[in-house]
């Protein structure tokens, strides 16, 4: 794909949510349900306040809002959080997955219906014809194609 803006773009995923929230918090995948979730309290990641994302998208077209205690500027920050066990922040399912391995938290499906978020690769129109550039862009490609497998 291209644009106006002299970049290129390819789309090499659709990234899901998932919850997370501390080792100690009594929420499981039995019971997090969307009123559990809508009753909790949530932390929230946001680079922009006044952005919102899928998840909060979601819930508006369903009539709701989330108690958001905690907005953080970068989902860096998360970690420090998870200690309350009352906490839950709504993450992109990779960046969970990473979490799992870092610390002791529970990982758990999202209670309702997002929209996944497109990942893509990006360059500039410059570089669009560079033998070396094209070469990364397909070995990039191809390690996501072949971890799709």
């Amino acid at each position: 794909e291209s644009d106006l803006s002299g970049l290129y773009r390819k789309q090499v995923a659709r990234e899901s949510f998932v919850v997370v929230t501390g080792e100690h918090s009594h929420f499981d995948d039995c019971n997090l349900d969307l009123e559990a979730y809508m009753n909790a309290k949530h932390g929230k990641f946001s680079f922009a306040e006044p952005t919102r994302g899928k998840v909060d998208a979601a819930l508006e077209q369903m009539g709701l809002r989330r108690d958001v205690h905690i907005l953080l500027p970068t989902f860096l920050q998360i970690p420090a959080f998870l200690n309350d066990p009352e906490l839950l922040f709504s993450v992109p399912e990779n960046f969970g997955f990473y979490l799992q391995k870092q610390f002791k938290i529970k990982l758990l499906p999202i209670p309702f219906k997002v929209a996944p978020i497109p990942i893509y690769l990006y360059w500039h129109e410059r570089l669009h014809a560079s033998p070396l550039h094209r070469w990364l862009r397909e070995q990039i490609l191809s390690v996501k194609a072949q971890a799709l497998i």
